[in-house]
């Protein structure tokens, strides 16, 4: 028997032994490196329970499913007793369930989504002790105190509910998300076609749209396997996202999955040439982002075959395929928001996180900020970049091809006297 069990947990052994011979259950017991498992045998998951001390936290832990045998609720609770100790979730607190409008979110589908789980958390032991509204979503916190589980749920455009774990990973927080998670998971949000892939190249591209920067075009290869890691990451498409996750991401994939990354980054100065050069041949930033695609889908074929590629729809498809030359033996599939694609999703992330790395930098050679997007500030940053630097500074940070350009160049207006 362990030497790490207190001879208390010893003396609860016994102590249940004996109750559960009073009430004709063959009760049998496990020593574990901290406690004892007590079990039914022949019962499986719900004929047991495990009762755990914790040496650092001094304290105790009962772990008992939700469905237990009915016979074992006596000695569970009976366990709870002797060493005083609650089973996860638990709460000393009477409670009443939360109600439809109680869980407040701008997303009906999500609240909906939200309630219709309520009932299976509450009967696990796990109460919503806050809720709190996030940009597209909602934060639900399970438990009090620095013990607490938070857990972060978005709805999309196309209305895939999203769930993130938003603290430590644990096993409760495991369960949690994994109770959350709408039925099929990241699968079911792709069309049938791509559920019967086995191997499979995802490309998004980032800052297609934005003046300054580079054009980062991305790819990720996945198989099932990869995918299931995916989901555990709580992998969702970078539009959207806060910086801080898009970075947090990207260096997990880049970290776990390297050798499945590829990423073409085209910084300004080459991106106003090349532009020009595909303008010359009748060409439109269409057939730049094909050849960018193309180039990443090649890439990515030199470290292991790829039979399939799946590609957020920008155009027509000779877009890319005038620029793969002998590249025959890859099927290509577009198809608009393929983003709920995890390869889509994930290549996303790369893409963007290099866009955002890349943009910082130029900031810093511009010695300001250089914000993404074309707006109005975007146009007071360009200004600032032209007195500051001079017109020819624009060409090493923006893609002056882009209408703000000339509203840059704009002579500011007359002041009214």
């Amino acid at each position: 028997m362990p030497d790490k069990v207190p001879k208390e947990l010893k003396a609860l052994a016994d102590d249940l032994a004996v109750e559960a011979t009073d009430r004709k259950l063959y009760l049998k017991s496990e020593p574990l490196e901290y406690g004892f498992r007590f079990y039914l045998p022949g019962e499986g998951g719900r004929g047991q329970f495990s009762v755990y001390y914790s040496p650092k936290k001094k304290r105790y832990t009962v772990v008992a499913p939700a469905d237990i045998d009915p016979d074992l609720v006596p000695l569970v609770q009976l366990a709870q007793i002797k060493t005083g100790a609650r089973l996860p979730g638990e709460s000393t607190q009477e409670r009443e369930p939360l109600t439809w409008e109680e869980v407040i979110s701008d997303k009906p589908a999500l609240s909906a989504h939200i309630v219709s789980r309520l009932a299976d958390l509450q009967a696990a032991g796990y109460f919503v002790e806050e809720f709190a509204r996030l940009p597209g979503g909602v934060q639900l916190v399970f438990g009090e105190g620095p013990a607490a589980l938070r857990v972060n749920l978005y709805c999309g455009k196309d209305g895939r509910i999203k769930v993130v774990p938003a603290a430590k990973k644990s096993h409760e927080l495991t369960l949690i998300c994994e109770m959350l998670k709408p039925e099929g998971g990241l699968a079911a949000a792709m069309p049938e076609a791509e559920r019967g892939l086995d191997t499979w190249l995802g490309t998004d591209e980032a800052g297609k749209g934005d003046y300054f920067g580079p054009l980062v075009v991305a790819g990720f290869l996945v198989d099932w396997e990869v995918v299931a890691e995916l989901e555990g990451m709580g992998l969702a498409e970078s539009k959207g996202m806060p910086k801080a996750r898009v970075l947090s991401l990207a260096r997990l994939l880049w970290g776990r999955f390297k050798d499945r990354c590829t990423v073409v980054e085209i910084g300004p100065e080459r991106y106003n040439r090349l532009y020009e050069d595909f303008r010359g041949t009748g060409g439109k930033l269409n057939l730049l982002l094909g050849w960018a695609h193309a180039r990443t889908i090649k890439e990515a074929r030199q470290r292991q075959r790829i039979p399939t590629v799946v590609i957020d729809k920008f155009g027509a498809s000779w877009n890319i395929t005038r620029y793969l030359g002998d590249v025959r033996d890859v099927k290509l599939m577009f198809r608009p928001r393929a983003e709920s694609n995890p390869a889509v999703a994930a290549a996303s992330i790369l893409a963007k996180a290099r866009f955002l790395e890349r943009l910082d930098k130029l900031s810093e050679e511009a010695g300001m900020t250089l914000p993404a997007g074309a707006g109005a500030n975007v146009i007071v940053a360009g200004r600032a970049v032209v007195e500051t630097h001079g017109r020819d500074f624009l060409n090493r940070v923006a893609k002056v091809h882009f209408k703000t350009t000339e509203r840059i160049e704009e002579p500011p207006p007359a002041e009214e006297s």
